[in-house]
């Protein structure tokens, strides 16, 4: 086994400073990965990711954030992976960056470096540790607990629905319509989830190329959903 560089064992440190506090909430720790399940099958997942070896930002991590919902991963993926393992932050929906979310010149961002938008690993763990955990029970978890059940996802988009969202040009806003299509057609629902995919799919027909208009046909074919695409 190869020994790890210093700035490896900064990053176990500081991974494990901030699991002091995840673990009172609920997370289970897996390396630089936490998993905590709000409800069967949706688990909300943080990563600290550092950068690798060979990039121009070496030296450096992120705080990444997403929700997983079996039931979607199981209909975007006719053969979805077993799910006796952890969640990796990739397989989940909603995902952001801890720093989209936090407010410049009221947080603490000692160890942020403003250029790049990443954290610096060094010897002061502890502090790091702390930075982050502070910015995580500030901004993170709350946002995480925006999607913290099926119920609060449909009721976000709900909310989001009555002010008129831009499906076409808010990437965010289209993601949870789908996340939300999913849900309610795995609830029984399916006349709603109809009514949502086919506004969609007449989005895509007018301005996305024929490779997501098809996928978004395949998708409402597997929750048993028909759709007008004349």
């Amino acid at each position: 086994m190869a020994k790890k560089t210093a700035l490896a064992i900064y990053m176990d440190e500081i991974a494990a400073e901030v699991h002091k506090y995840l673990k009172t909430i609920g997370y289970r720790k897996f390396g630089h990965t936490y998993n905590r399940e709000t409800e069967p099958g949706l688990i909300q997942v943080i990563n600290l990711q550092a950068a690798p070896y060979f990039s121009s930002i070496h030296g450096l991590f992120t705080v990444n954030l997403s929700v997983y919902i079996r039931e979607v991963e199981e209909v975007r993926f006719e053969s979805p992976p077993p799910r006796d393992r952890h969640v990796k932050e990739y397989d989940g929906d909603f995902r952001m960056r801890l720093d989209e979310l936090i407010v410049r010149g009221y947080d603490p961002l000692q160890y942020y470096d403003a250029k790049s938008r990443w954290w610096r690993i060094g010897e002061d763990t502890q502090a790091i540790g702390a930075e982050i955990t502070t910015l995580l029970q500030r901004y993170g978890q709350p946002y995480l607990d925006e999607y913290n059940s099926r119920a609060a996802i449909l009721g976000h988009w709900t909310k989001i629905e009555n002010n008129s969202p831009d499906l076409e040009n808010d990437w965010h806003v289209f993601w949870l319509h789908r996340v939300a299509v999913i849900i309610l057609a795995k609830q029984g629902d399916l006349e709603t989830a109809k009514r949502y995919m086919q506004e969609e799919y007449n989005i895509l027909s007018k301005h996305w190329n024929p490779a997501q208009k098809e996928y978004a046909r395949q998708l409402a074919q597997r929750l048993g959903i028909s759709l007008d695409t004349q």
